[in-house]
């Protein structure tokens, strides 16, 4: 089985899974804007060693653009876009069951449509975000099957599809990151939808470093 690396920004990948961007339960938000620490963002790298999550990547051309958004956005990072349908999690039992589960759960599914829509943020973190229009009720389907057995998790918040561009921003930084994002988008010139055909099972194997260990196709 060939094994890839998963590169995020700041770990996107871990700490934008849910509609509030997986803030840690500690994680103080009493002012306004709040907003991920490097503190918080280790102590949350640490929290989820070791743990699973399932995505799906987006193809060209979107893939490339919203990789080069993120970088403009956040210089230091090496992201690799997705849409996660299970937020990080360790694991209740064996892998092979968890990997059963997903299996199980994909051989009942067809590929389907995906549209991204437009760039927000999310008021509890301001994280900067592509929403989903199209598909959104079917990845949240999908998610709550799959949320089940081995992959059985309590998640803290409600589950959002998105794809995360940036979540380490300084508050006076949002606004502009934010309306720059928007005018690139507004201006992609290609087709702002995609078919979700395959789902990648990931493993967190060290802070911040994530490989894909499975590909599950849809039929």
């Amino acid at each position: 089985m060939k094994v890839s690396s998963v590169a995020t920004c700041e770990d996107t990948l871990e700490a934008s899974f849910t509609g509030a961007a997986s803030v840690p339960s500690q994680a103080p938000c009493e002012s306004d804007p709040c907003r991920f620490t490097s503190k918080q963002l280790a102590k949350y790298r640490s929290r989820v060693l070791n743990s699973y999550a399932l995505v799906c990547y987006l193809p060209e051309p979107l893939g490339s653009f919203f990789d080069h958004l993120s970088k403009k956005l956040v210089p230091h990072c090496q992201p690799r876009s997705h849409i996660t349908l299970l937020p990080p999690r360790h694991l209740s039992g064996p892998r092979a069951d968890a990997e059963t589960t997903i299996e199980s759960v994909a051989a009942t599914l067809s590929p389907f449509e995906v549209e991204i829509t437009s760039i927000e943020i999310f008021d509890v973190t301001s994280v900067i975000y592509a929403d989903v229009g199209e598909g959104r009720e079917r990845l949240m389907q999908i998610h709550k099957r799959l949320d089940s057995g081995a992959l059985r998790f309590d998640e803290q918040f409600p589950f959002h599809p998105h794809i995360t561009l940036s979540i380490d921003a300084t508050a006076d930084q949002i606004p502009e990151l934010a309306q720059y994002a928007r005018d690139e988008w507004k201006a992609f010139p290609y087709e702002r939808r995609f078919t979700v055909e395959t789902l990648h099972l990931v493993h967190n194997v060290a802070p911040g470093t994530w490989k894909d260990v499975r590909r599950f196709h849809l039929f």
